[in-house]
């Protein structure tokens, strides 16, 4: 795993700061196996955790991947 990896903290479902739903969000997670994304969502203890990837559908932009603490959520 990369030494440091930059992340992203939103409230989301909400109008005001520090209400709503906490949400982490990795804009660069290229790199992070599968294992290192779920340890990560483990360690940020929020509803859900996103990792922002490159695309591989040329109709696409990104691609996300999303986990909560326990597990992958469905695509």
């Amino acid at each position: 795993m990369r030494e440091r990896v930059g992340t992203i903290q939103a409230d989301v479902f909400t109008d005001r700061p520090f209400t709503g739903n906490p949400l982490a969000i990795f804009p660069d997670a290229v790199g992070l196996s599968t294992d290192e994304m779920q340890s990560i969502a483990k360690e940020m203890n929020v509803s859900e955790t996103t990792f922002v990837l490159p695309a591989t559908d040329l109709k696409a932009q990104f691609r996300l991947r999303i986990f909560t603490p326990d597990r992958r959520a469905p695509a």
